[in-house]
């Protein structure tokens, strides 16, 4: 339930922009993995986040070679 109403929230668009933003690759492997954790335990997912950014920049970030993910 918590991870529904984080995932649906304002706060994965704060994490889309964090992602984009962010130069530290440590930093955005991080962030990758919370976002991975929201998707995996929510139980719904809203038609705007689905069809947002989302999983086009998690994508782009683990291609990225600079940065060993967990």
């Amino acid at each position: 339930m918590v991870a529904n109403r984080f995932i649906n929230s304002e706060f994965s668009t704060i994490f889309i922009q964090m992602l984009k933003s962010i130069n530290s690759p440590t930093l955005k492997t991080w962030i990758c993995s919370i976002i991975g954790q929201l998707v995996r335990f929510a139980t719904v997912i809203n038609d705007d986040i689905a069809d947002s950014e989302l999983i086009d920049t998690l994508v782009e970030v683990l291609k990225d070679e600079s940065h060993k993910v967990w």
